[in-house]
């Protein structure tokens, strides 16, 4: 009998094991949705750029723009705004019926690390808030992604979505609990090349932007939000090579067709 038994016991434990590994693998999946700029690593590329040039990508006019993401505020923490600081939760979705990847690491020292090669290209994801009616950028972090760098892109299949937590606005002379306020999400791709000096400059596309707005600030919308932790880091602000801003147009990363380049489709 207990002969018998034995086998059924082990066939059970594998059973177990199994749907212990498959929820593992589910649960850090979600994980991997969502990017808290308070517990992560956050740094700039350690690469010395001597200059660059930088282009709008895609094509599309007015009335054929076709944006593959869309930015929502999520959460508002507004336990410090009368001291000048909010921290903000924001979403972005993929709207389109094909995979998409974004970058999705603030160490840019890990990240953009091209090791001598003479092409090094990368994509960057850069997210700006700006307090309306004074058009001032109140903060920007920027993510950063390559396929050499394990875990430093996150796929979006269609209508799914990512979470980055603990974005910052600080403004300490102002009190900013009527604020309104703006996010800006712009996908760059960029590459690392080495010149006749052996000196690396930067190539820079911007493949397509998007934004969000804060919603109506009345005393009772106040009080329903709800408060994040505001005990976050301040996450480092990323120095990237920059490029003039003239060469940076708002474009659409897609065609008239509604065809997205293979650069950003995943394989």
């Amino acid at each position: 009998m207990a002969q018998s038994i034995l086998p059924l016991m082990l066939h059970a434990g594998r059973y177990i094991a199994l749907c212990v590994a498959i929820g593992a693998s589910a649960q850090s999946a979600d994980q991997n949705k969502t990017l808290d700029l308070g517990l992560v690593r956050t740094t700039e590329p350690a690469v010395v750029v001597v200059g660059g040039s930088g282009t709008g990508g895609g094509i599309g006019g007015p009335g054929s723009v076709i944006q593959p993401v869309k930015v929502s505020i999520m959460q508002v923490d507004k336990s410090r705004c009368r001291s000048g600081e909010m921290v903000i939760q924001m979403g972005v979705s993929n709207t389109t019926d094909q995979m998409i990847m974004l970058p999705w690491s603030p160490d840019g020292e890990a990240v953009v690390a091209p090791h001598g090669l003479a092409a090094f290209p990368y994509k960057h994801l850069n997210i700006s808030l700006f307090e309306e009616g004074t058009n001032t950028q109140s903060s920007a972090v920027s993510l950063f992604g390559t396929p050499h760098s394990s875990g430093s892109e996150v796929s979006l299949k269609p209508g799914e979505s990512v979470v980055v937590r603990g974005l910052r606005i600080s403004n300490p002379s102002n009190d900013l609990c009527a604020a309104r306020f703006s996010a800006v999400v712009t996908l760059y791709s960029e590459e690392l090349f080495k010149d006749g000096d052996n000196k690396y400059r930067l190539r820079s596309r911007q493949l397509w932007q998007a934004e969000a707005h804060s919603p109506s600030t009345h005393k009772h919308e106040v009080q329903q939000e709800r408060v994040l932790d505001h005990a976050m880091a301040f996450p480092t602000h990323l120095k990237v090579p920059q490029v003039p801003a003239e060469n940076c147009s708002t474009t659409s990363l897609a065609d008239s067709s509604g065809t997205f380049p293979a650069e950003f489709r995943s394989t």
